[in-house]
């Protein structure tokens, strides 16, 4: 081994192919004993450090994104009539269909092995993520079970987008009624710290969902506060609040004992002086998932003083 063979090595080093030419060892021992070519080696390594970090970084993020998206995208396009996911409100919708997403994650994972020159990186087998991937929208599995996989997945990798994969994989859980799952993974959400704004409305919206964990354990001062802190949390970051304050109006109306009417009188007001917000407040009703709120909209007389908010399907 030569100097001359550490300088085409170096030269090609980039190109995983013709690297895979070269002796490895024998050029590590020609550096140990040259120190000429352990300084190349060295401060080439030195200078490529950095941007092989910002590359697999944006790598990684843009495979967290499109799994995030596939997740979404299963969810939207299956239909599964026991399975009523007309309430996902995603912090950002899909750009694109599930098989499309799946095909981009897939050449991200290719980007990352190829730059590293392994299907370990980041600390993760990419391998697992490209079967994953390669199954996703061929699977027979129940959408939100194939979901859940994807954002378990996610939520592994180092990732800017990691807030709004573990809200979305809350929701997934909450949905399917794995309520200490779901809170967990919600809290997740909330504890990243130095969130983007996309990061921040995912912890909006985390607060929504940890609002309907509270619920179903029947533990409404708890669910109306996250819901209020939903909303002015989505103020403050110039979001709509309208999922906030109809979560805190559904929690009120819900109350077993009707202690909270005249604050959900008070809550009617501010949705309906948002723009459009009487007609989205009744189109919110109106999902399936909503029917126990109108019931006990009927229930409590609160139908009565406003019977137009009654959707037509109820």
């Amino acid at each position: 081994m030569t100097c001359t063979d550490v300088r085409s090595y170096l030269d090609v080093f980039l190109d995983k192919g013709r690297r895979a030419s070269f002796d490895v060892e024998a050029i590590s021992e020609h550096a140990s004993s040259c120190a000429e070519c352990g300084q190349r080696l060295s401060a080439f390594f030195h200078v490529l450090d950095l941007p092989q970090s910002d590359f697999l970084r944006e790598t990684l993020d843009e495979l967290a994104l499109a799994m995030h998206g596939l997740a979404l995208a299963i969810i939207r396009e299956r239909h599964e009539p026991d399975a009523n996911t007309d309430n996902l409100v995603p912090v950002a919708a899909p750009e694109g269909a599930a098989g499309d997403l799946a095909r981009q994650g897939v050449e991200m994972v290719d980007d990352a092995e190829d730059w590293v020159g392994s299907s370990e990186v980041a600390g993760q087998d990419m391998g697992h993520f490209r079967d994953l991937l390669d199954s996703a929208t061929a699977t027979r599995e129940r959408k939100l079970d194939v979901a859940l996989r994807i954002c378990e997945s996610v939520t592994r990798v180092a990732t800017r987008h990691l807030p709004r994969s573990l809200n979305l994989l809350g929701a997934i859980r909450l949905w399917k009624s794995d309520l200490d799952g779901a809170e967990e993974a919600l809290l997740r959400t909330l504890a990243c710290r130095d969130p983007d704004e996309d990061g921040r409305r995912a912890q909006a919206f985390a607060h929504v969902n940890l609002g309907y964990v509270y619920r179903q354990r029947g533990q409404f001062d708890k669910a109306v506060s996250a819901a209020r802190r939903a909303a002015i949390l989505a103020e403050e970051i110039g979001e709509d609040p309208l999922f906030g304050w109809f979560a805190q109006f559904c929690f009120e109306i819900e109350r077993p004992d009707g202690s909270g009417l005249v604050t959900a009188e008070r809550i009617l007001e501010n949705l309906v002086a948002l723009p459009d917000g009487y007609r989205r407040v009744r189109s919110a009703l109106a999902l399936e998932n909503n029917r126990p709120v109108v019931e006990s909209l009927k229930s409590t007389g609160f139908a009565k003083a406003h019977p137009d908010l009654i959707p037509d399907s109820h």
